[in-house]
């Protein structure tokens, strides 16, 4: 008999002997979707679902049903070749937090965004980018309305030193970056390596990296990057999938760019900057700058043909 996937857990079924196990699994669900999952997605689900119910997000159906579908339309090797180069594919459901989220609610939010965040959101003064003009965002979705299926790079972000500090083994943008450079798309730095993050912008990120990354034959145009995590994003990530080493993020004093305009979309958020409050911390400096303290981690969100 194949598996049979169920909501949350995913659980396998071997022998006929099924229906007091389904029907001890549903507790709280009011409906089942069976149907031949292969196991590989199974076992990829079930690793997520408990990461998100520890967290306090408990996964429903619809939240399963996107990302196993996700998962088998790019297919088992695909996934493989990615997380060579240090890339992971998770999912954060489509959920809000507010101000007032707090770990008596998640338990696994310990570290909440500043004061200057919400403060941000909520006056109307975060933007995101879309295309050449900006959108107000009032609203904290890691995961957006519907749940998302999204790619991360799982590195930590580096400690500052004199600005010639290197994201570890960087097979995912670091060559992306170097090939920019020779080109002249984005400008060298005397100060850093030619394949070092450092040094280039959020406007580039946004524009011209996530372009290249867009157009990179690694992904067979089977992910859509953008230049940058939202806030939101960024903080829950880190406190969802602890195994991986960005998890740290919080740890070092180098600065991560983040998504959202502010300024009327002449600054960026950074955060993260261990010496200002980890992962809770959020600031804003100038985008177009190249900062020899922050750098950039694109985000990219699965497709499903």
């Amino acid at each position: 008999m194949v598996a049979l996937g169920v909501t949350p857990g995913c659980v396998h079924l071997e022998d006929d002997t099924w229906t007091r196990n389904v029907a001890d699994s549903m507790i709280g669900f009011n409906r089942i979707a069976f149907r031949a999952t292969p196991s590989w997605v199974v076992d990829r689900w079930s690793a997520v679902a408990k990461k998100l119910i520890a967290f306090g997000w408990k996964p429903n159906l619809a939240d399963e049903q996107c990302f196993t579908r996700a998962l088998e339309s790019v297919g088992e090797d695909f996934v493989k070749r990615i997380e060579e180069i240090g890339l992971a594919i998770i999912y954060l459901p489509g959920r809000t937090l507010s101000r007032k989220t707090t770990s008596d609610k998640l338990p696994g939010y310990v570290n909440p965004l500043n004061e200057f965040y919400w403060n941000s959101l909520e006056g109307g003064r975060l933007l995101l980018p879309r295309g050449d003009k900006f959108v107000t965002t009032k609203t904290a979705q890691p995961g957006r309305k519907k749940g998302q299926v999204l790619v991360i790079d799982t590195r930590c972000k580096p400690s500052y030193t004199d600005g010639s500090q290197m994201w570890f083994a960087d097979t995912f943008l670091g060559g992306t970056i170097e090939g920019l450079r020779k080109a002249g798309t984005i400008p060298t730095m005397n100060w850093c390596s030619a394949d070092s993050r450092f040094g280039v912008s959020a406007i580039e990120y946004e524009t011209i990296v996530a372009a290249a990354l867009n157009a990179d034959e690694r992904f067979a145009r089977k992910i859509h990057w953008v230049g940058a995590e939202l806030a939101c994003q960024w903080s829950v990530i880190d406190q969802i999938y602890t195994e991986y080493p960005r998890a740290n993020d919080g740890t070092t004093s180098g600065w991560i760019i983040l998504r959202e305009r502010f300024s009327g979309g002449s600054d960026c958020l950074i955060g993260g900057n261990s010496g200002s409050g980890g992962l809770s911390y959020v600031g804003y400096g100038n985008a177009g700058d190249h900062w020899n303290s922050g750098s950039g981690r694109p985000l990219g969100v699965l497709k499903v043909a």
